[in-house]
């Protein structure tokens, strides 16, 4: 992502793991790409990235928000806000969201996924995000765009499912004998189960896969770029 946005726009990111692993394979990746000089990887918790001499004129968070926690969604929405430039920023948010009617119930319980999968994950419902960037932007952040892309992460989760049954063996086969013994057929069928699961959530909009853009009021950067 952070390769496709300098290439089409010339921009510069900045962007944030805690993975050292993740971090090793992406700067190895800016490096081969000659983008070293447009683009940094930090090892950071977005609580506690400095707020920049410059503000940034947007933020981008795919599918990280899920890793936040019901309580801390505020906290996120108030250090984007701190991050983003006061007149011209955007944020742009990629979130697996819960349908409303079954949100209640998801809070107090604990679903396949958060036992086998993302153990601690949270999905906020859509009404949870605004609730919480209204709270967390201090008004600042306007809904300026909202889709929901779940029909077509629903057919991505079916590729995944017939790709992976597919290449499965060989996958078994290729892998050290010290690690294929942890790919035996309960994590086969775990797997299969995960992406079934979600493939049947966002098919029938029991999970939602909501591209959200945040904006500041009377921004009038968006009557000169393409936004």
């Amino acid at each position: 992502l952070s390769h496709q946005a300098v290439k089409r726009t010339g921009c510069r990111v900045t962007s944030l793991t805690l993975s050292v692993e993740q971090k090793r394979e992406a700067d190895e990746r800016i490096r081969a790409a000659g983008l070293a000089d447009r683009i940094e990887i930090l090892l950071c918790d977005y609580r506690s990235l400095p707020t920049p001499a410059q503000p940034y004129d947007a933020v981008v968070a795919v599918e990280m928000i899920e890793a936040v926690g019901y309580e801390f969604l505020p906290t996120f929405f108030a250090h984007c806000h701190r991050l983003l430039h006061p007149q011209h920023g955007v944020l742009v948010l990629q979130a697996i969201t819960v349908a409303e009617p079954r949100y209640a119930a998801y809070l107090q319980n604990v679903d396949y996924i958060q036992r086998y999968v993302f153990p601690g994950s949270h999905c906020p419902s859509f009404s949870a995000l605004m609730s919480a960037a209204l709270d967390g932007g201090q008004a600042q952040l306007v809904l300026d765009r909202a889709e929901n892309r779940a029909r077509d992460y629903a057919r991505t989760l079916k590729e995944w499912r017939l790709r992976f049954t597919a290449s499965f063996d060989a996958m078994l086969a290729s892998c050290p004998p010290s690690e294929a013994k942890r790919y035996d057929e309960r994590f086969r069928r775990c797997w299969l189960w995960y992406l079934a699961y979600c493939e049947a959530g966002y098919a029938t909009r029991t999970i939602g896969n909501m591209q959200l853009r945040f904006t500041r009021s009377a921004n009038t950067r968006l009557l000169t770029e393409n936004l």
